[in-house]
């Protein structure tokens, strides 16, 4: 009889300890799961930003070639009503 308690006592220990495992393992398995997910966000944030950037360059060449291009035409009109 007493080494079936004995018996009894070292399955619920062994089961307590197999689930404590296991829910570590699945603490430690989300915590990657989320430390990946932040890896990924802030690469997609980064990308964000780049690209809104070169648009933000993009325009900014676009007004500077239509400044130039105005100024050109206006010296360009000076020059001739002035022979």
């Amino acid at each position: 009889m007493a080494e079936d308690g004995v018996r009894t006592a070292a399955a619920a220990y062994i089961d307590g300890d197999f689930r404590r495992v296991h829910a570590d393992l699945i603490h430690e398995h989300r915590r990657q799961e989320q430390r990946e997910l932040a890896y990924h966000r802030g690469q997609l944030e980064g990308f964000a930003r780049n690209r809104e950037t070169a648009e933000l360059r993009y325009v900014q060449r676009l007004r500077s070639i239509e400044e130039k291009r105005q100024h050109a035409v206006s010296t360009a009109g000076w020059a001739t009503s002035a022979v």
